[in-house]
């Protein structure tokens, strides 16, 4: 089960809830289920790509340094 992040909108307040795919969530403080799942930070990019396929790793195909293989 994933941890999601949301926003309830009649009391504000930001909560984060282990959910199934099926529960609908419900605010801890106020118990509403008018809540919006916000986006996670660890689901942001950067923005940045590197379109220069030369500059990745040989071996695990990232930015070299950001893996155990430094080529």
């Amino acid at each position: 089960m994933p941890i999601y992040e949301y926003h309830c909108h009649p009391c504000d307040k930001e909560f984060e809830l282990l959910v199934r795919n099926s529960t609908k969530p419900a605010c801890p403080e106020c118990g509403s289920t008018k809540v919006i799942k916000k986006m996670s930070t660890f689901a942001v990019g950067n923005g940045t790509q590197t379109t220069d396929t030369s500059e990745l790793c040989g071996t695990c195909g990232k930015v070299p340094g950001s893996c155990a293989f430094d080529s």
